[in-house]
C-alpha cells in the first residue's frame, strides 16, 4: 500500500481538477479511478480501498486546511508541484499539531519523560498520545505522525508504527 503523502496528493489533484460539491463525491471519484495510491495485494489480488475508506483521507486535507470546505484546493498555482504539496503539507500538519496540542516539542519532552520513568516506557505513539491527554482521538494523532512530510519537517519518525524515535534523544 502507498503512503498517506501519496494518497492525499492524489485527492488534492483531483480535487484541482474538477470541482466536487460534497466530500463523498469526491471520495467517490477518486476511489472509481482504481489508482495505485489506493490498492493493497490480498491473497495475490489487487484490492482498491473504498470509497467510504477514501473519505477518511479527504477529511484529512480539509483537517488539514489544504482543501477549504467547499474542497477548493488552498494550495496556490505555483505550488501545486509533488514538492509544493509535500512542503505545504508538512507546514500544515505541523501547524495541525500544535494547535491540537502535539507540537514537536510537547512530542519531545513526552519522549523524554517515558523513556526517563522508572522502569522506563517505550515511547509508541499510544504512550505518548496517552501522556500528552489531547483533545482529538488517537487516530487524528497517528494520522499526523504517518505523514512523512511531517515528519521530515520535525524530525520525529515512528518506527513500523511501534515506537517514535528522535533521532538525538533516542537511538535503535
Amino acid at each position: 500500500m502507498m503512503h498517506i503523502d501519496d494518497k492525499l496528493f492524489r485527492i488534492f489533484e483531483e480535487a484541482h481538477a474538477v470541482s466536487y460539491k460534497t466530500r463523498s463525491d469526491l471520495a467517490r471519484a477518486v476511489a472509481s479511478k482504481r489508482l495505485a495510491e489506493f490498492s493493497y495485494e490480498r491473497k495475490g489480488e489487487r484490492q482498491y480501498l473504498t470509497w467510504s475508506t477514501v473519505l477518511e483521507y479527504v477529511g484529512l486535507l480539509v483537517d488539514y486546511g489544504l482543501l477549504t470546505a467547499e474542497l477548493r484546493p488552498t494550495i496556490p498555482t505555483e505550488r501545486v508541484s509533488r514538492r509544493g504539496f509535500d512542503l505545504t503539507l508538512g507546514e500544515n500538519v505541523q501547524s495541525y499539531a500544535t494547535e491540537h496540542g502535539f507540537s514537536p516539542e510537547r512530542v519531545r519532552a513526552a519522549v523524554r519523560e517515558l523513556i526517563q520513568r522508572s522502569p522506563a516506557q517505550l515511547p509508541t505513539p499510544t504512550t505518548v498520545f496517552n501522556l500528552l491527554q489531547l483533545p482529538i482521538n488517537y487516530n487524528g494523532f497517528h494520522k499526523a505522525f504517518s505523514v512523512r512530510a511531517f515528519q521530515q519537517r520535525i524530525n520525529i519518525h515512528p518506527k513500523q508504527k511501534s515506537i517514535l524515535t528522535i533521532p538525538d534523544i533516542l537511538r535503535e
